[in-house]
């Protein structure tokens, strides 16, 4: 089950949950972790996401959340596919549709989320990521600065795992993409990004896979296609 909801049901929505059951409703994961948020649609709640405005089998107070409340996780969720509900006077009726549309839950992954949760093994994952995406993107730079033309201008993210790379105004960052993909080596040029084909001398890439003799020499080459 999936809501549509306007902004002013959303907003009362949280405060709600937490005089009924006594949750606090957390900034989702996203936020929390710096990134920037989608415009005005909470977890779950796209708009047209397939249910009329403020109307949810047939009874508007019926809400379905993933990881919205409690402690949980919009990544967590989507990865393991656990919600929360918020029918208020009609979870009889919400209970007996669960019933007879998939009896019930996975337990033990339910169990298994709290426990992760509970315990801060999730927030220490995300800390491990920060640092090991700061590393990887500082590697980038120190290769970009090693094998890159000099007037060559690189991004420092605060956060993702994506840097731009201003090439010199000469490098066409097309035809610099299929001389890389003819090399084994996969960028994203500038104009893919444009809808007027601009940043034509821009690429974006991707430390995220982290740095290995492949991956380097990758870089090294690169640069040399830049200046050639």
């Amino acid at each position: 089950m999936r809501a549509s909801l306007r902004s002013r049901r959303r907003r009362a929505l949280a405060p709600h949950e937490r005089l009924e059951r006594g949750l606090d409703a957390p900034e989702d994961g996203a936020r929390a972790r710096g990134e920037r948020s989608p415009v005005d649609a909470p977890n779950g709640h796209e708009s047209g996401a397939g249910a009329d405005e403020d109307h949810l089998v047939g009874h508007p107070e019926v809400v379905r959340a993933e990881g919205l409340f409690a402690s949980g996780d919009p990544e967590l969720a989507r990865e393991l596919q656990y919600d929360l509900a918020v029918p208020g006077r009609w979870v009889t009726a919400v209970n007996s549709l669960k019933l007879v549309s998939s009896m019930a839950s996975a337990t033990l992954p339910q169990i298994a989320v709290a426990e992760y949760l509970a315990r801060g093994g999730f927030d220490r994952h995300i800390r491990a990521a920060r640092v090991l995406y700061r590393q990887s993107r500082d590697r980038l730079i120190d290769l970009v600065g090693k094998h890159f033309p000099r007037d060559t201008r690189v991004t420092r993210p605060g956060g993702g795992f994506v840097a731009w790379l201003e090439l010199p105004k000469s490098v066409d960052a097309v035809a610099l993409y299929h001389r890389a993909l003819a090399e084994g080596i996969s960028i994203a040029p500038g104009p893919l990004f444009s809808a007027r084909e601009k940043y034509r001398h821009f690429i974006r890439l991707n430390f995220a896979q982290g740095w290995d003799e492949r991956t380097t020499a990758a870089m090294t080459r690169l640069g040399r296609l830049v200046a050639s």
